[in-house]
């Protein structure tokens, strides 16, 4: 399918199209991971950009942004943070991809997102899911300077340093940890094994 055929266009450059069935009705959804120079490379500085993740549905004839981060999201949390033009500050994203990871025979998108200012940043995993309605975010696993992201089958692989009580970001205290993380549908929640990261859910 064009890309000339989605509306409004992907801001920027576009880096990823994904299809994935998070609705539960035909045809699927359209994500698209772009890319927009906010400051361009100087003598004294780099090139800073703003990555945006759009999502698209067939409506009425047509596909439409229906999903828009950062913009017009309605989820309460968002996959991307926006910066500003006068002070920017190095970015990363990247779509991993898609997978029924909570047991509804829809599939979920999952995202990484790391920023950075002073130190090595944070990294955030979001799975963004279709639910009542909406597009909402049901789980955010956070985690100083890097974590990976993979999926496997239902199930989400995470790995990245474990930071004990009083862990300096120089110092984790396991250096490669890796944690499971399942959605227990008979219980309505996450379930993280074992608990080396942070976890928000709705």
């Amino acid at each position: 399918m064009p890309l000339s055929s989605l509306s409004p266009a992907p801001p920027g450059a576009v880096k990823k199209v994904l299809y994935a069935e998070m609705t539960g009705e035909k045809p699927d959804q359209i994500a698209v991971y772009s890319l927009v120079v906010v400051s361009k490379q100087t003598p004294n500085a780099p090139a800073f950009t703003q990555p945006y993740l759009t999502i698209y549905s067939y409506t009425a004839g047509h596909w439409a942004a229906v999903f828009h981060s950062p913009g017009s999201s309605k989820t309460g949390r968002s996959p991307i943070a926006g910066q500003s033009s006068r002070m920017p500050f190095p970015k990363r994203f990247r779509l991993v991809g898609a997978a029924v990871l909570m047991g509804n025979g829809r599939q979920q998108l999952v995202t990484s997102s790391w920023s950075t200012g002073a130190d090595c940043g944070l990294t955030a995993v979001d799975v963004l899911a279709y639910r009542h309605g909406r597009y909402r975010i049901p789980l955010k696993v956070s985690d100083f300077c890097g974590l990976g992201a993979t999926i496997s089958g239902s199930r989400l692989v995470l790995s990245g340093g474990y930071y004990g009580h009083n862990a300096r970001l120089c110092c984790p205290t396991i250096q490669n940890a890796r944690a499971v993380v399942r959605y227990d549908g008979a219980a309505g929640k996450w379930q993280e094994q074992p608990k080396y990261f942070s976890i928000q859910t709705e």
